[in-house]
């Protein structure tokens, strides 16, 4: 099974459990032997007798999806497996997939038919009584975060992979006295995503993913001019951290009869011409 970039392949250990190994892809059409990197050991950290083969192995909706199978043949209930890279593994199904039921890894297949995971195998206690068939749609959570509020959706949020999220914030600007906080753009991690605008992020969920709103602080200004000179900034929101350059008004020069005095306002110091 080839996936991402690297074949994949799956041993049977009836001794310490079962394997899945992994090579890159460029390797496997290279004549000769060939590094392979081991990716699940010991059947999964179960032991044989609970996984003593990953039986079946088969991809999509972005995973690798593998069925398992015991040490005796039959003697367990099935398990499903799925990784998104290859190399980190998680458990997508109880043992015989409901509670009192007795779906074995009896030739277990599993396949992926749009956004449906489809196992079928034989049964563990009476294989006489023929094959069961289970499916399922995968779930996957979107944890949204916004420290001024706002978000639509909020908080945890499980969907059907594949489901398309329109994610909102509707309260920015938040304002509070001379500070207003505004939304400016969404941060997502695990999952890709569109920023459609400041306040709109568009989500295709197919993995679980952290949506974090990022806000900004702005500032009211209201210049003024104290004495002399003018002010060229406009009352207004600005961001924090924002700086301006004041400029002095022109020098005032004063003439007398004991000469000339330049000023530049009341706090810069008189420069005085010789008497003649």
């Amino acid at each position: 099974m080839d996936f991402n970039g690297f074949l994949y392949a799956t041993v049977r250990n009836p001794a310490t459990g079962g394997q899945i190994w992994r090579t890159p892809l460029t390797n496997a059409l290279t004549n000769g032997p060939q590094p392979w990197i081991e990716v699940v050991s010991n059947g999964f950290g179960q032991g044989a007798a609970v996984v003593a083969e990953p039986h079946h192995i088969s991809s999509g909706m972005g995973s690798l999806w593998v069925s398992t199978l015991g040490r005796d043949w039959g003697s367990q209930l099935a398990q499903v497996w799925r990784s998104s890279d290859g190399v980190n593994w998680i458990r997508s199904s109880t043992n015989g997939f409901a509670p009192g039921n007795n779906a074995s890894g009896r030739s277990p297949v599993v396949e992926v038919f749009g956004n449906q995971v489809v196992w079928g195998g034989g049964t563990l206690t009476n294989p006489g009584t023929g094959a069961q068939v289970w499916s399922m749609v995968p779930q996957q959570t979107l944890t949204v975060n916004s420290s001024h509020g706002g978000a639509m959706p909020s908080g945890m949020v499980t969907t059907a992979w594949g489901t398309v999220l329109s994610c909102l914030v509707t309260n920015s600007p938040v304002t509070v006295g001379g500070t207003q906080y505004v939304c400016w753009t969404a941060a997502v991690a695990g999952n890709d995503g569109t920023q459609v605008s400041p306040t709109n992020a568009m989500l295709t969920l197919t993995n679980d993913a952290v949506l974090t709103w990022q806000w900004k602080t702005d500032y009211w200004l209201s210049p003024a001019v104290n004495r002399e000179g003018t002010v060229n900034v406009a009352s207004n929101w600005y961001p924090a951290g924002s700086t301006w350059r004041s400029r002095p008004p022109r020098p005032t020069i004063i003439t007398s009869s004991r000469g000339s005095e330049t000023r530049m306002d009341a706090t810069w110091p008189v420069r005085r011409s010789p008497r003649p």
